[in-house]
């Protein structure tokens, strides 16, 4: 959260000290102001819903999930959110409309921050998809990006953990940690290793009835 706040502070007191007399003279300030305190707005957003996800797992515990429905809105929102990423997303649907019980904001979650996590490190490629096993539903989400070491991966979930590696230093380190918590609450498991694209490969297991 320093670093968000960084920007805000230190582009107030930039505009403070020159004082600009034309108003176009303070859009860039703005701009850069704005963007900052978006990033903060979402860090908040992200570490409520963290904090948050133990009760809401126990909300509408029998209501149907639709998982087509809910992977076509997590689409939309990442699609609209980040309008200026050009990567390609192959989506594998499956033959029929599984349906698990559960919270839906909570998957919801779970697969927009894949998403999201995806299209930040991958080359321009993403995968997802599900599968039926018995009484469980797998859903899959893999990308071309540059993937996890193997250490770094049980360590991954922990809140603001980033590898130490400039090719994947980014973000804030909080969406796999939510992801977890909202797997957690679904009653369900969530495993990383390799994927055939090259990257990162993450399966989530949830069973069909919580």
């Amino acid at each position: 959260m320093r670093t968000p706040l960084s920007v805000i502070v230190s582009q107030l007191e930039r505009v403070l000290r020159s004082r600009p007399c034309e108003v176009e003279s303070y859009l860039p300030f703005c701009e850069k102001s704005l963007k900052a305190a978006l990033q903060l707005r979402n860090i908040t957003n992200q570490l409520f819903l963290l904090s948050e996800v133990e009760r809401l797992g126990e909300q509408d515990l029998k209501r149907e999930i639709r998982l087509e429905d809910i992977i076509e809105t997590a689409l939309t929102h990442v699609q609209e959110s980040h309008p200026q990423i050009k990567k390609n997303i192959l989506w594998k649907k499956n033959l029929r409309n599984s349906v698990i019980s559960g919270n839906g904001a909570l998957f919801l979650s779970i697969v927009t921050n894949l998403l999201e996590n995806a299209l930040k490190f991958s080359k321009g490629q993403v995968q997802l998809g599900w599968i039926s096993k018995g009484r469980e539903v797998v859903l899959i989400v893999e990308d071309d990006g540059p993937g996890i070491r193997p250490e770094s991966r049980a360590q991954v979930f922990h809140p603001f953990f980033k590898e130490k590696n400039k090719e994947v230093n980014t973000g804030h380190g909080l969406g796999l940690a939510i992801v977890e918590g909202c797997v957690q609450a679904l009653k369900g498991r969530i495993t990383l290793g390799e994927s055939g694209l090259g990257g990162l490969l993450v399966e989530v297991t949830l069973p069909v009835e919580a």
